[in-house]
């Protein structure tokens, strides 16, 4: 029997469904495998609101965002009350059946304790939830009205504020540091009002900045406000200053102003001053930490500052010369004699701690006379008093020329005779505000036949004395180490804190009314046993008044500052000083040394000055944005600064 053959373009046809069959069905296969296979989403990376962030206002929906994830198709989002998250708040409808394609939802204010989880799937399944995040919603926070800015110590600090609603219990935390390490107030009182008062007795130390902050509490937690400072000072004028601040375990103790001695230049030197620590410090997380507080119309420049510490016997004390030289003691001499200006002999008060004590109201000196020891041996003053500021007006100043520059007499002053029979004399004794014990080196390496080393103190507006003594080290080697600042901080009237560079670059960091300098050190090197620890601050700076709060005051030396604000936009002051009357000349130049505009050039008296610039060349015409300089020529003076203005 004959076969039935298939024709040939039906047979090419069903050969090729076939095949395309075959490669559908392996293509729909891997592509089931593909899928199969993919991997679950990781933890989606929680982005706002922060751990533990404070959100205000009731009626203002916020978001919460997450970071997009890696193999996501949709998210799910999870709000709870409780940390483990037994019960969800619904904060949409359907919440257990919501799943969101987005990296980011909006939430209604509701006023609580919250805390918030995602977990990202694909059609694999289920990806692992994210870290919870915890956050507040407050329905409001206190608005802060008084006090802001410089305000008059009293016997009554009245702070004011506006509440969140009448009828609610506020704690009002009142700290001389803006991180509220150890608050000077911290009370809770009950307000009916809208707007609140508190009442702070006994008065604050003045010539503090002071940063508060007002919590309110809700039927579920405190709501915190914003941080605002004020700067307390005193009713009849503050103490000088910069002045040193040592933290004691519990708090900021007042040690004594530093820098004292550029008094003596008209506040034009820079020195060097050694401050032997007098009140007990411990260290706050595992470093000791200070304060440097600018409290007065003054401007402060510092270029260094160091810690340095002093191991030694316990059987020893230690004594820390005016120039710096460290040595330790434990026995002393009283002088041989004493004889006062007029020819009297005065060792009877001197040589005894007791009521019996010498006392000059007016100029004169004295001349003591100790045995030589044939090596290094110091005497002992107590520093003088340092009178207050700010500096009284003491009528119209004399005129004065570019050549004068007179040294004011130091308020102590010590000389020693060298073996030739001339008076040498010694570094001047730093002022304080607190009495210290300071040292003058008084051998001068006197050779073995002199028996005696002659010393002379001098004062002009008098001086009093219980007990002058002469130290001769110690037979012992104390350990000695120098310590460079490991962190600062530099607060200001912005209760943020300030970028630092250090004293590294170079840079001198400008305090001026109400900042404060918080440093650390840290001090790792172990103390030996049997061995106790002094501390000493080296500091080295200047400063001088706010000479545009003191007009009365002729500086003491040509200055041009920083402008101020740097970089601008609109306008910034430039600022200078002048010791004399002399012509000047203020010019603006671009950076390619071209001349911008002049904005000063003729005859000016001495004082301060301010000159404002807009920020528009010589024709009217406003500048680019870019760097510029401005200079400053008078009298041989010639100083140039650069400024950035940004459009």
């Amino acid at each position: 029997m004959e076969s039935k053959k298939t024709p040939t373009r039906f047979r090419w046809f069903r050969t090729t469904v076939f095949v395309c069959a075959i490669i559908a069905g392996g293509l729909l296969g891997l592509s089931q495998i593909a899928f199969a296979d993919d991997p679950l989403p990781p933890a989606p990376v929680l982005v706002s609101p922060a751990e533990h962030a404070n959100l205000y206002d009731l009626w203002t929906p916020y978001t919460l965002d997450w970071a997009e994830t890696q193999y996501a198709e949709t998210y799910r989002v999870e709000l709870s009350e409780q940390s483990d998250f037994s019960s969800l708040y619904d904060y949409a409808d359907g919440l257990t059946e919501t799943e969101w394609d987005t990296p980011s939802i909006s939430v209604g204010i509701f006023e609580r304790n919250f805390y918030w989880r995602v977990r990202a799937s694909n059609v694999t399944g289920d990806g692992p939830w994210s870290t919870p995040r915890h956050f507040w919603v407050h329905r409001s926070k206190a608005w802060l009205i008084s006090p802001i800015g410089d305000v008059t110590n009293q016997d009554s600090l009245e702070v004011a504020w506006h509440g969140v609603e009448e009828g609610f219990s506020y704690r009002v935390i009142i700290d001389n540091s803006p991180l509220f390490t150890s608050p000077e107030k911290d009370t809770t009182i009950w307000c009916s009002d809208f707007t609140c008062y508190d009442y702070i007795t006994p008065p604050l130390p003045s010539n503090t900045r002071y940063y508060w902050k007002v919590k309110s509490y809700t039927p579920y937690f405190w709501s915190m406000s914003d941080v605002k400072s004020f700067f307390l000072e005193s009713p009849g004028g503050g103490a000088s200053c910069p002045v040193l601040f040592s933290f004691d375990g519990n708090d900021f103790v007042r040690e004594n102003p530093l820098l004292t001695a550029c008094e003596q230049s008209n506040y034009t030197e820079v020195v060097t001053d050694y401050y032997h620590l007098t009140e007990p410090i411990a260290p706050r997380g595992g470093t000791y930490v200070f304060q440097l507080r600018e409290t007065e119309n003054e401007m402060t420049y510092l270029r260094d500052i160091e810690l340095i510490t002093v191991d030694h016997s316990t059987e020893s004390t230690v004594g820390c010369a005016v120039d710096g030289r460290i040595f330790t003691y434990s026995e002393s001499v009283t002088p041989l004699s004493a004889v006062d200006n007029t020819g009297v002999g005065r060792l009877d008060a001197l040589v005894a701690a007791d009521d019996n004590m010498f006392v000059a109201t007016g100029p004169g000196h004295l001349v003591l006379t100790f045995p030589n020891p044939l090596g290094d041996a110091y005497v002992d003053f107590t520093a003088p008093g340092k009178e207050p500021c700010p500096f009284e007006d003491p009528g119209p100043p004399p005129p004065k020329t570019v050549a004068d520059g007179d040294r004011p007499s130091a308020p102590l002053k010590v000389e020693v005779m060298n073996e030739n029979g001339e008076w040498v004399e010694m570094p001047d004794i730093p002022s304080r505000e607190n009495p210290t014990q300071e040292f003058i080196l008084s051998s001068m390496e006197l050779p073995a036949e002199i028996d005696f080393i002659i010393v002379r103190i001098s004062w002009k507006d008098g001086f009093s004395a219980d007990v002058i003594r002469q130290y001769v080290p110690a037979d012992e080697t104390p350990e000695i180490k120098t310590w460079e600042v490991s962190s600062g901080n530099l607060f200001t009237a912005d209760p943020l804190p300030k970028a630092w560079p250090g004293f590294d670059n170079g840079v001198i960091l400008e305090l001026v009314k109400g900042d404060v300098l918080e440093f650390e050190f840290n001090v790792n090197q172990p103390l030996p046993s049997g061995q106790t620890r002094d501390f000493i601050i080296r500091a080295v700076g200047r400063y001088q008044p706010d000479y545009s709060v003191f007009t009365h005051l002729v500086p003491g030396q040509f200055q041009l500052y920083d402008n101020h604000p740097n970089p601008f936009n609109i306008q910034t002051e430039i600022a200078y000083d002048l010791p004399a009357a002399t012509r000047v000349k203020l010019e603006i130049y671009n950076m390619l040394g071209r001349h911008v505009v002049t904005l000063v050039d003729g005859q000016q008296n001495f004082g301060h000055y301010q000159v404002e610039w807009n920020g528009q060349d010589k024709n009217g015409q406003t500048v680019s944005s870019g760097l510029y300089v401005y200079r400053l020529t008078a009298a041989g003076f010639d100083q140039s600064k650069k400024m950035m203005l940004l459009k």
